[in-house]
């Protein structure tokens, strides 16, 4: 048996009180103690309503291609092209800034490993590895989307006509990204 932080001992009360909710089974949650400071807690953490912590924690239907203790990669229900990918932190990250060091080299790794398997899969001319981090996210947990291109598909990335810099303003940015470089 597991014991709780939160009291009482058994399966994990996390779990159970997902089981519980899972099964719309809330009279029996209800009467289970402790069932409103853990729900808060899961929803807090985004375990309850995010569906990629769903899929995850395998509380949620996906076609799995690799999985480790650290990420998952599952295919896409919405593809851009055959093989489409999502890889996702099964750890409740909502962007690129909270990443560990660790989960960042799985990430990486994992999207090379899936473009080669991509490309010798379905004979791509071209892979692309993509993430949106804050604004736009599509779904707020941080993940790589990987898919590949052939030279004749209709397949395009937009993005806004490109600014216009002076050397003067490469210098400037330049020195300002290293100063805060030296930060982190």
């Amino acid at each position: 048996m597991v014991h709780s932080p939160h009291g009482g001992c058994g399966i994990g009360l996390e779990r159970l009180i997902l089981k519980l909710l899972d099964k719309n089974n809330i009279r029996e949650a209800i009467l289970f103690p402790h069932f409103l400071e853990i729900l808060i807690v899961l929803h807090c953490n985004n375990m309850v309503s995010c569906i990629f912590c769903k899929i995850a924690h395998h509380r949620e239907p996906a076609h799995i291609i690799l999985e480790n203790n650290i990420i998952i990669a599952f295919l896409d229900i919405d593809p851009i092209s055959d093989g489409h990918m999502i890889i996702i932190p099964k750890e409740d990250i909502k962007d690129i800034h909270e990443l560990s060091p660790i989960t960042c080299k799985h990430l990486l790794y994992t999207a090379k490993i899936l473009a080669d398997v991509l490309k010798e899969t379905f004979d791509f001319d071209g892979i692309n590895i993509q993430a949106t981090s804050g604004y736009f996210q599509d779904v707020p947990h941080f993940h790589l989307h990987v898919f590949g291109r052939h030279k004749n598909n209709d397949i395009e990335v937009k993005y806004p006509e490109n600014i216009s810099i002076d050397e003067r303003d490469l210098v400037d940015n330049k020195n300002k990204i290293l100063k805060n470089l030296d930060k982190l």
